[in-house]
């Protein structure tokens, strides 16, 4: 009998969905800081960092912003109703 997800899937994969995530999440964090600092200095770090290669940085983001959205309640202990009361 599986109890959970994980249970179904070997270590491997589980091993590269943890990869994926925090992957995911930290371009999201990324992007969200740039665009603080746009905001706030209209400074944009992507650009001074990467150049012409912006573009793709700004598309990466965007797919880990919707992996992220997708997955959140699935790998968040408050979303998922798993965090201690």
């Amino acid at each position: 009998m599986y109890y959970f997800w994980w249970d179904t899937v070997n270590r491997k994969e589980v091993i590269h969905m943890k990869m994926l995530h925090m992957v995911a999440f930290v371009l999201v964090v990324a992007g969200g800081l740039n665009w603080g600092l746009v905001g706030f200095f209209d400074f944009n770090l992507v650009e001074a960092l990467v150049g012409g290669a912006a573009n793709v940085v700004y598309m990466l983001v965007g797919v880990a912003t919707v992996y992220v959205t997708f997955t959140h309640g699935k790998t968040c202990t408050v979303c998922a109703g798993k965090a201690d009361k």
